[in-house]
């Protein structure tokens, strides 16, 4: 039953005409990226600069009484472009990598405005429903995770960097389930694609109805090639 799967593999992500903005932004699911290797989460990258050139994981919004879009930061900052005049890619609500700069009037850190730089959307999705047949719908080919600072819980949102052996040929589909009360898991079909490089990636899920609290209690599992990996889920706030 493919009813539940979707595409978010594709071959190499996309850019916005080097530091532009301009109508034709598409979807980014493919990073291009240095490879990285790790064994455990330990530490991250903070791209976050607060007095010159930014780049950051935020979530795209748009204030519903007014249309102004905006971006959450953190789960405590948000930033105002003042270059974008309406809400990109429709106004969904979606998962962005975002270069960005501050403006030379900018005074409050909670709301500053800023100019958007670049702008590449990460795949962003729902959790699919846990099945009696989770093997058979979403697969259960390896994968890595990486431990980047786009790896994170944040603003009801976890996003993750991940890697894959990725030919190109075939249509690879990730998917979160919840398998038991304290349990995720991340689920990868490969199609039988698994032996090509190893390609980065990045995908972000909506997790609305867990609270940080909540994370304390809840790991995140998922199959790599090392064999089956877990990690607390409020270890990924950052």
């Amino acid at each position: 039953m493919q009813v539940f799967l979707e595409t978010v593999i594709y071959p190499i992500a996309n850019s916005i005409n080097d530091y532009t903005m301009k109508k034709q932004m598409k979807t980014l699911a493919l990073v291009a990226m240095s490879l990285l290797t790790i064994s455990s989460f330990t530490a991250c990258d903070d791209d976050w600069d607060d007095e010159h050139f930014s780049r950051a994981v935020v979530t795209l919004k748009t204030e519903p009484s007014t249309g102004q879009p905006y971006m959450q930061v953190t789960d405590s900052t948000v930033v105002f472009p003042t270059n974008l005049t309406t809400a990109p890619y429709g106004g969904k609500e979606v998962r962005a990598i975002v270069d960005f700069k501050f403006d030379d009037n900018a005074t409050a850190h909670a709301g500053r405005s800023v100019t958007v730089l670049r702008m590449d959307t990460i795949r962003t999705k729902d959790m699919a429903p846990s099945l009696s047949d989770n093997d058979k719908v979403y697969g259960n080919d390896p994968l890595e995770l990486i431990n980047s600072w786009t790896t994170v819980w944040e603003d009801n949102y976890l996003t993750l960097h991940f890697q894959t052996g990725f030919g190109g040929n075939k249509t690879h589909y990730i998917n979160l389930i919840q398998t038991a009360k304290d349990t995720l898991e991340l689920r990868q079909n490969a199609n039988g694609d698994t032996d090509g490089p190893i390609s980065n990636g990045l995908i972000a899920f909506r997790l609305k109805d867990i609270s940080p609290d909540d994370g304390n209690h809840i790991i995140l599992k998922w199959k790599s090639y090392r064999g089956v990996k877990t990690i607390k889920l409020s270890d990924l706030r950052k």
